[in-house]
Protein backbone atom coordinates (compact mmCIF):
# COMPACT_ATOMS: atom_id res chain seq x y z
CA UNK A 1 0.00 0.00 0.00
CA UNK A 2 1.37 3.73 -1.02
CA UNK A 3 2.15 5.84 2.07
CA UNK A 4 -0.57 8.86 2.47
CA UNK A 5 1.27 12.15 2.42
CA UNK A 6 -0.92 14.90 3.65
CA UNK A 7 -1.64 18.22 2.69
CA UNK A 8 -3.23 21.22 3.30
CA UNK A 9 -6.64 21.37 3.80
CA UNK A 10 -6.95 17.17 4.30
CA UNK A 11 -9.46 17.65 6.73
CA UNK A 12 -11.94 18.32 4.61
CA UNK A 13 -11.51 15.22 2.17
CA UNK A 14 -12.42 11.77 2.67
CA UNK A 15 -9.64 9.58 1.12
CA UNK A 16 -12.01 6.54 0.83
CA UNK A 17 -12.91 6.23 -2.73
CA UNK A 18 -16.46 4.74 -2.25
CA UNK A 19 -17.13 7.74 -0.09
CA UNK A 20 -16.11 11.14 -1.57
CA UNK A 21 -18.47 12.94 -3.49
CA UNK A 22 -17.08 14.36 -7.07
CA UNK A 23 -19.31 17.49 -6.91
CA UNK A 24 -18.75 18.40 -3.56
CA UNK A 25 -14.86 17.82 -3.99
CA UNK A 26 -14.30 20.04 -6.93
CA UNK A 27 -16.13 23.30 -4.87
CA UNK A 28 -14.04 22.23 -1.61
CA UNK A 29 -10.69 22.91 -3.43
CA UNK A 30 -12.00 25.85 -5.07
CA UNK A 31 -13.41 27.41 -1.14
CA UNK A 32 -9.49 25.99 -0.01
CA UNK A 33 -8.02 27.70 -2.38
CA UNK A 34 -9.41 31.07 -2.19
CA UNK A 35 -9.23 30.88 1.58
CA UNK A 36 -5.58 29.36 1.70
CA UNK A 37 -3.91 31.87 -0.66
CA UNK A 38 -4.78 35.13 1.18
CA UNK A 39 -3.57 33.76 4.36
CA UNK A 40 -1.13 31.71 4.18
CA UNK A 41 2.52 32.35 4.27
CA UNK A 42 5.73 30.26 4.74
CA UNK A 43 5.63 30.33 8.40
CA UNK A 44 2.55 28.90 8.87
CA UNK A 45 4.08 25.61 6.88
CA UNK A 46 7.18 25.36 8.68
CA UNK A 47 7.40 24.24 11.78
CA UNK A 48 9.06 26.42 14.44
CA UNK A 49 11.27 23.24 15.25
CA UNK A 50 12.84 23.29 11.58
CA UNK A 51 13.72 26.71 11.82
CA UNK A 52 16.01 26.02 14.68
CA UNK A 53 17.50 23.30 13.76
CA UNK A 54 21.36 23.81 12.13
CA UNK A 55 21.11 21.78 8.54
CA UNK A 56 24.86 21.83 8.39
CA UNK A 57 26.41 18.15 7.76
CA UNK A 58 29.88 18.13 8.78
CA UNK A 59 31.87 15.31 7.48
CA UNK A 60 36.09 14.53 7.17
CA UNK A 61 37.35 11.71 5.26
CA UNK A 62 40.78 10.05 6.68
CA UNK A 63 43.73 8.29 4.79
CA UNK A 64 45.07 5.41 6.07
CA UNK A 65 48.44 6.00 6.85
CA UNK A 66 52.15 5.00 5.53
CA UNK A 67 50.29 5.74 1.41
CA UNK A 68 51.43 9.13 -0.17
CA UNK A 69 48.50 11.09 -2.06
CA UNK A 70 48.94 10.51 -5.39
CA UNK A 71 49.74 13.47 -7.81
CA UNK A 72 47.65 13.53 -11.15
CA UNK A 73 50.56 12.24 -13.86
CA UNK A 74 51.60 14.61 -15.99
CA UNK A 75 50.78 14.40 -19.99
CA UNK A 76 53.64 12.49 -21.50
CA UNK A 77 52.12 14.04 -24.94
CA UNK A 78 53.91 16.53 -27.14
CA UNK A 79 52.12 18.57 -30.05
CA UNK A 80 54.38 20.33 -32.19
CA UNK A 81 53.07 22.48 -35.27
CA UNK A 82 54.71 24.08 -38.60
CA UNK A 83 53.60 25.76 -41.79
CA UNK A 84 53.89 23.71 -44.72
CA UNK A 85 52.64 24.45 -48.22
CA UNK A 86 54.07 28.09 -47.99
CA UNK A 87 51.96 28.91 -45.45
CA UNK A 88 48.88 27.93 -46.02
CA UNK A 89 48.89 24.74 -44.35
CA UNK A 90 49.67 23.39 -40.93
CA UNK A 91 51.58 20.41 -40.13
CA UNK A 92 50.01 18.95 -36.27
CA UNK A 93 52.82 16.21 -35.19
CA UNK A 94 51.03 14.19 -32.24
CA UNK A 95 54.19 12.45 -29.88
CA UNK A 96 52.33 10.43 -27.28
CA UNK A 97 48.30 9.35 -26.40
CA UNK A 98 45.37 12.10 -28.14
CA UNK A 99 43.71 11.91 -24.40
CA UNK A 100 42.64 14.19 -21.49
CA UNK A 101 45.58 14.77 -20.34
CA UNK A 102 46.96 16.42 -23.38
CA UNK A 103 43.87 18.75 -23.36
CA UNK A 104 46.26 21.73 -22.19
CA UNK A 105 48.62 21.49 -25.05
CA UNK A 106 45.87 20.95 -27.17
CA UNK A 107 44.00 24.82 -26.00
CA UNK A 108 47.14 26.25 -26.66
CA UNK A 109 47.30 24.90 -30.32
CA UNK A 110 44.08 25.82 -30.69
CA UNK A 111 45.02 29.26 -28.99
CA UNK A 112 48.16 29.89 -31.16
CA UNK A 113 46.62 28.30 -34.68
CA UNK A 114 43.19 31.04 -33.98
CA UNK A 115 42.76 33.94 -36.65
CA UNK A 116 45.66 32.78 -39.24
CA UNK A 117 43.53 32.74 -41.55
CA UNK A 118 44.85 28.64 -42.28
CA UNK A 119 42.30 26.23 -43.19
CA UNK A 120 44.24 22.96 -43.96
CA UNK A 121 45.67 21.14 -41.25
CA UNK A 122 47.61 17.58 -41.91
CA UNK A 123 48.06 15.65 -38.33
CA UNK A 124 50.58 13.27 -38.10
CA UNK A 125 49.93 10.67 -35.77
CA UNK A 126 52.78 8.68 -36.43
CA UNK A 127 53.83 8.56 -32.57
CA UNK A 128 50.49 8.22 -31.54
CA UNK A 129 49.44 4.84 -29.59
CA UNK A 130 45.79 5.60 -28.04
CA UNK A 131 42.97 7.81 -29.24
CA UNK A 132 40.36 7.56 -26.57
CA UNK A 133 36.90 9.01 -26.23
CA UNK A 134 38.04 12.07 -25.00
CA UNK A 135 41.03 12.76 -27.66
CA UNK A 136 37.62 12.21 -30.32
CA UNK A 137 36.10 15.13 -28.74
CA UNK A 138 39.14 16.80 -28.76
CA UNK A 139 39.73 16.59 -32.38
CA UNK A 140 35.73 17.36 -33.12
CA UNK A 141 36.47 20.57 -31.47
CA UNK A 142 39.41 21.25 -33.27
CA UNK A 143 37.24 21.09 -35.96
CA UNK A 144 34.06 23.09 -35.82
CA UNK A 145 37.04 26.04 -33.41
CA UNK A 146 39.02 26.03 -37.17
CA UNK A 147 35.00 26.12 -38.84
CA UNK A 148 37.13 23.37 -41.39
CA UNK A 149 35.51 20.96 -44.32
CA UNK A 150 35.59 17.45 -43.91
CA UNK A 151 38.32 17.37 -46.53
CA UNK A 152 40.39 20.03 -44.71
CA UNK A 153 42.00 18.12 -41.71
CA UNK A 154 44.11 15.11 -43.00
CA UNK A 155 44.44 12.44 -39.74
CA UNK A 156 47.81 10.41 -41.18
CA UNK A 157 50.40 7.63 -40.52
CA UNK A 158 47.06 6.57 -38.29
CA UNK A 159 48.33 2.69 -36.27
CA UNK A 160 45.62 -0.29 -36.79
CA UNK A 161 43.75 0.67 -33.36
CA UNK A 162 43.43 4.58 -34.22
CA UNK A 163 42.39 3.75 -37.78
CA UNK A 164 39.71 1.20 -36.18
CA UNK A 165 38.20 4.00 -33.71
CA UNK A 166 38.22 6.94 -36.30
CA UNK A 167 36.03 4.27 -38.25
CA UNK A 168 34.10 3.41 -35.94
CA UNK A 169 33.18 6.25 -34.39
CA UNK A 170 32.50 7.41 -37.69
CA UNK A 171 34.87 10.17 -37.73
CA UNK A 172 36.36 8.78 -41.19
CA UNK A 173 33.36 10.97 -42.93
CA UNK A 174 34.45 14.20 -40.53
CA UNK A 175 38.25 13.88 -41.44
CA UNK A 176 40.98 12.46 -44.18
CA UNK A 177 41.77 9.43 -42.15
CA UNK A 178 45.46 7.98 -44.10
CA UNK A 179 46.40 4.78 -41.92
CA UNK A 180 50.09 3.55 -42.08
CA UNK A 181 51.92 1.56 -44.15
CA UNK A 182 53.38 -1.25 -42.64
CA UNK A 183 56.14 -2.60 -44.80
Amino acid sequence: MKKQVPFVGEEFFSRDAATSQEGSDSELIEQLLEAELENSSWDDLVPASAKARNTRVRASVTRPEGKPREQPSASKTRIDWRPINNGHSIKISVHGNIDLAAMRQWRQLLRETAGNGVHQFEFDLRETEVLSLAGLAMLLLFKDNKQAGSRDISLNQCNRSLYQRLSWSGLTREFIVRPRRDL
